[in-house]
C-alpha cells in the first residue's frame, strides 16, 4: 500500500495532529506493507517510538501498488501524472 502525504495541511511539513498518523497505525496493526511519500517530511516516530522514514520526493511508480491513498494535496505533486486506470478511485467532495 502506498500512502501519499503525511502532513496535515498542504505544503507544510507539520505532522502534529495529522490524521495520517492514525491511519498509518491502523494499517500497521493490520500488517499492511506501507510506503509513505511527502516532499515536506523526511521521517517521523510511530506510536512505539520507532523512526519511520518517508520518501521525500515527488515521484512514484503507482503501478507497483495495490492501493494508493492521497491524504494531503501538496501543490508540488503532479496529480495528473497518476494513472488511475488500475485503481478504484474514491474522491471526497
Amino acid at each position: 500500500m502506498y500512502k501519499r502525504q503525511i502532513s496535515y495541511k498542504a505544503d507544510i511539513g507539520d505532522i502534529r495532529e495529522s490524521p495520517t498518523l492514525n491511519i498509518f497505525e491502523i494499517l500497521k496493526e493490520k500488517q499492511a506493507d506501507i510506503s509513505l511519500i511527502d516532499p515536506h517530511v523526511n521521517h517521523f516516530k510511530d506510536k512505539k517510538g520507532n523512526l519511520v522514514n518517508v520518501i521525500s520526493n515527488n515521484k512514484c511508480n503507482f503501478q507497483e501498488y495495490d492501493c494508493v491513498v492521497i491524504l494531503t494535496k501538496h501543490s508540488s505533486i503532479e496529480y495528473k501524472a497518476v494513472s488511475y486506470t488500475h485503481l478504484d478511485v474514491y474522491k471526497r467532495q
